[in-house]
């Protein structure tokens, strides 16, 4: 069935299924070759971070960054050209990865403050330049012209930076602040493909997370010495103590506040996006998510699953209030368990969130509130912003050190001024609304797990301004959520048949068969 949208483009609309269908021999071939390609993947990169460790270790420091970079580049370039959503796949292990594999060659080597293998997947994501600057339908919809709303503010902070001589911090802030929405409009293009994604990103979801949770939880028992000196040589007292039992769980990525939210993105797309191992690893990333001990993100997860609830219809709404319950259940009982077993971990989470009930002994919340009250002072002082360089490695590139505000609206207000700040929240609001009507259009549970995340991850700017990876994290969801949505323009049968697949409803490691479970035929 093709629907046209507002566009007036034709977009190819996916159709639902009934439960029961038998799945071919073929879409059973093309599922083990996804597996097959995701688990080599994986290889590939974990390959290319230990090839760089064991030249640095062995006292090549400078050729062990260069080779993971143009490692990073090289498998971007060849995925690109076979499938965007094994390109996709690539970037986000690299930015889920390469903070790890950098604390290792900075080990071995010496400490590199310019960090060229952070930089590696901010390099990826430019191959999505080719096709989003060649797109002749991506203004036309809705979505894309939405997300000029966002593009033109953030072009307008780095020009602030450029008028005021800072180039380079400009344009190291713009690998932090622009980049990342490529991916919005990436997913955009993708559009009459899209039901494609869903096999791709159900695996890698399931290996990376439990890549993170393996090393995560063994980083917690028994750090390793490039997690040790981490945590001793950056001077952050976030990541709590260089010893067993002490550490505040940062895993593979650099602080806990971006695994934490990349945790909690996963378990919100895990109410569709999952099979049966990542069942088995969902309550283990719970007690993960728990051990950052970054309380926002608890909040802005349960903010994500009342979305889900809220918006979802009725047979969605069982599914989802089903899987929640359960998950709850298994992961409170495991965390008991921890906490039984560790009295001092017991204190410090309660001593961590006992502050939510006395936010006047929470030095954080103090210092948040303190921001927001300073802010109109500070904000008439810049009407029109003092760019992007603000903040982040940016700030840091300039000798301003390391400057983080945890307000994210006025963060964006300080960089982008009064009307680039204001246009650039205009730009999330509509987002957001395109997000839950695009879910709500659909009836499609994969469309409604990633309006959860992607509201779970703008609940964040609250707390925190969307930079780097968590930026790359929340314009996936959003870009991938609105690519679902420019199929759903018109209003459909709110009694349409469709599947959800409950809990356990999954395979072990590949994806459901496009005629069962999975709610959308391909």
């Amino acid at each position: 069935m093709t629907v046209a949208n507002r566009s007036g483009l034709p977009i190819a609309r996916p159709t639902f299924v009934s439960a029961g269908a038998a799945t071919t021999s073929t879409d059973d071939v093309a599922e083990r070759h996804v597996v097959f390609q995701a688990i080599l993947q994986m290889l590939l990169v974990v390959a290319i971070g230990i090839g760089a460790s064991l030249m640095a270790h062995s006292g090549l420091g400078t050729p062990a960054r260069l080779l993971f970079f143009a490692g990073g580049l090289g498998a971007a370039g060849y995925y690109v050209r076979r499938s965007p959503w094994l390109y996709l796949t690539v970037c986000f292990w690299f930015w889920t990865l390469a903070p790890c594999f950098r604390r290792v060659v900075d080990y071995y080597a010496g400490f590199d403050p310019t960090s060229i293998m952070l930089a590696t997947p901010s390099f990826m994501t430019l191959f999505t330049l080719n096709a989003v600057l060649n797109s002749s339908s991506l203004l036309a919809r809705r979505s894309g012209r939405i997300g000029l709303l966002l593009a033109v503010p953030i072009c307008y902070g780095l020009f602030v930076n450029f008028v005021l001589g800072d180039v380079l911090p400009g344009a190291v802030a713009a690998a932090d602040w622009l980049v990342p929405l490529l991916y919005y409009f990436y997913f955009l293009t993708l559009s009459d493909r899209i039901a494609e994604a869903e096999e791709h990103f159900r695996i890698f979801l399931t290996l990376n997370l439990a890549f993170i949770v393996i090393y995560g939880l063994n980083q917690y028992f028994a750090p390793t010495d490039w997690d040790i000196a981490w945590i001793r040589d950056s001077g952050l007292v976030e990541l709590g103590g260089p010893l067993p039992f002490t550490v505040r769980l940062f895993s593979t990525l650099n602080m806990p506040g971006p695994l934490a939210i990349w945790v909690s993105t996963v378990l919100l797309l895990a109410l569709h996006f999952r099979t049966k191992l990542m069942l088995l690893v969902l309550p283990a990333a719970g007690i993960l998510l728990l051990l950052t001990l970054v309380r926002s993100v608890l909040g802005t997860t349960a903010v994500g699953l009342i979305a889900a609830i809220l918006f979802g219809r009725p047979k969605v709404f069982v599914s989802v209030v089903k899987s929640v319950t359960l998950l709850t259940l298994v992961m409170g009982g495991i965390g008991a368990i921890v906490l039984v077993t560790d009295p001092d971990l017991s204190d410090r989470i309660e001593a961590r969130f006992g502050t939510l009930n006395r936010l006047d002994y929470d030095v954080s919340a103090e210092a948040r509130r303190a921001t927001y009250a300073a802010a109109p002072g500070e904000l008439d002082d810049h009407p029109f912003g003092t760019g992007i360089a603000t903040l982040g490695r940016g700030a840091v590139v300039a000798g301003r050190g390391q400057v983080v505000i945890d307000a994210g609206p006025v963060a964006i207000y300080l960089a982008l001024g009064w009307i680039g700040g204001t246009t650039y929240l205009i730009g999330i609001i509509l987002v957001t609304l395109q997000t839950i009507s695009g879910a709500r259009a659909s009836g499609s549970p994969a469309a409604l797990a990633l309006a959860a995340a992607t509201i779970a991850n703008l609940s964040m700017l609250a707390f925190d301004n969307a930079m780097g990876v968590q930026a790359a994290i929340l314009w996936t969801c959003a870009g991938y959520a609105n690519a679902m949505a420019d199929g759903f323009r018109e209003p459909i049968d709110e009694n349409a048949a469709y599947d959800v697949p409950a809990l356990g409803e999954t395979e072990f490691l590949s994806a459901a068969g496009p005629d069962s479970s999975q709610g959308i035929a391909r």
